[in-house]
């Protein structure tokens, strides 16, 4: 929660009155009415996550109930110390890119998109027609026999009797 400068019409110059941290997100106050009013509000507001004894929504970080951000514990936590969570998975899987137990790895390459990265880092590339045929430790390179710019179109027996398909797809014969 960031105020905007009058004299520099530039938000985010200092924090709103009742907030502070270096993002602003702190809530504070000593008016006893002010803190009431925050705790009525979190009470129906904090989502994923339990108010504090001021009112601030401290959100849930664990495998059981996921791992939640925002204000309101309303959205999967994404930074690089809270990780990258995936809202379909209710934030108790990795986001797509992202792994390990805390979800702060990032996936090597084109693994996110050709491929699943696995808990552990490596890369498991896709292979279909669809979604292209997928080599290499981050699936950036055609697997055997498939070429194209999605490494869609496969080269295979039926299509090169006798020989031998090239990364790009030519079909190479053999001499007997």
């Amino acid at each position: 929660f960031w105020t905007t400068n009058a004299t520099s019409m530039r938000a985010c110059d200092a924090c709103a009155a009742n907030y502070s941290g270096s993002d602003c997100t702190e809530f504070f106050s000593s008016d006893p009415d002010v803190i009431a009013a925050r705790v009525a509000v979190c009470a129906t507001s904090c989502v994923n996550g339990a108010c504090d004894a001021v009112g601030t929504c401290r959100c849930f970080a664990n495998s059981t109930h996921g791992h939640w951000g925002g204000e309101w514990c309303d959205g999967c936590a994404a930074s690089s110390t809270l990780g990258f969570w995936d809202r379909v998975q209710q934030c108790r899987e990795c986001a797509i890119g992202y792994f390990g137990a805390d979800c702060t790895g990032v996936c090597p390459g084109r693994c996110a998109t050709n491929g699943l990265c696995k808990a552990d880092g490596t890369c498991e590339c896709r292979r279909s027609t669809v979604f292209g045929n997928w080599a290499g430790q981050s699936c950036d390179v055609c697997a055997l026999n498939a070429f194209g710019p999605n490494c869609t179109i496969t080269c295979s027996a039926a299509t090169c009797t006798g020989g031998s398909c090239t990364p790009e797809g030519e079909c190479v014969c053999h001499g007997n």
